[in-house]
């Protein structure tokens, strides 16, 4: 359509596996994503919501910090600390 603004976001979401414990059926009605630190549980369901038209009935979040490293003084190593996003979904979905 012409003369119809798009916003693309400049955040990078990443899907990865559910935690399934052995023995335990798939959930097609969770998705799990790792995320920027920044976002909210806002952003995330406004996110899905405008760019790929998904409903969302939950979405939870978890802080993963890496350990601190003793070398030259006390330092972490930044690409092992990310935020992890379980979301509900309305429709099921199948890892591919």
């Amino acid at each position: 359509v012409l003369g119809k603004r798009v916003y693309l976001p400049n955040i990078i979401f990443k899907l990865v596996r559910n935690n399934t414990p052995p023995g335990m059926p798939y959930n097609p009605y969770e998705a799990t994503f790792r995320i920027p630190h920044s976002v909210t549980k806002t952003d995330i369901r406004s996110y899905l919501a405008a760019v790929y038209g998904v409903k969302t009935t939950y979405v939870r979040t978890d802080n993963y910090i890496s350990p601190v490293y003793r070398r030259l003084g006390y330092e972490r190593k930044p690409f092992k600390t990310y935020k992890r996003a379980v979301v509900g979904l309305v429709d099921p979905f199948y890892y591919p």
